[in-house]
């Protein structure tokens, strides 16, 4: 069988749970912490099966523990990548809550004007909606 170059490329997630564990290593050996099999695994393998969502929540709880020492880690490259990451996953966090804030005022308000109907209004106006 012959040589061949054209192996798939890990997806977007696979390189993100990829990336996020890699921080979660780097982090956890700065803490002089154990590495979870699952974060290890993960940085490790760029076709990762491990949810993003998974390893950010985890190294999210992690950092949270720990800001303080994050903040004091020397400014080496990878030291910068994890407290990047870490600003923008705040960020995101930020957004996601108030957009989340942002849906509730609105059922709020649209169950507020549905409580005023009656039943056949509500029959009607379902039929537009």
């Amino acid at each position: 069988m012959p040589c061949r170059s054209d192996y798939p490329d890990p997806t977007i997630e696979q390189r993100r749970a990829t990336t996020i564990a890699e921080h979660a290593v780097f982090f956890l050996n700065k803490l002089d912490l154990p590495i979870p099999q699952y974060v290890s695994v993960a940085a490790d393998q760029p076709f990762t099966n491990t949810s993003p969502d998974r390893l950010a929540n985890y190294l999210c709880k992690l950092i949270r523990e720990n800001e303080f020492i994050l903040q004091s880690l020397p400014e080496d490259e990878d030291s910068l990548k994890l407290r990047l990451w870490w600003v923008q996953h705040k960020e995101q966090d930020r957004l996601i809550e108030l957009l989340e804030a942002e849906e509730k005022r609105k059922q709020k308000i649209l169950n507020i004007a549905l409580s005023k109907l009656t039943e056949e209004e509500i029959d009607i106006l379902g039929e537009y909606i």
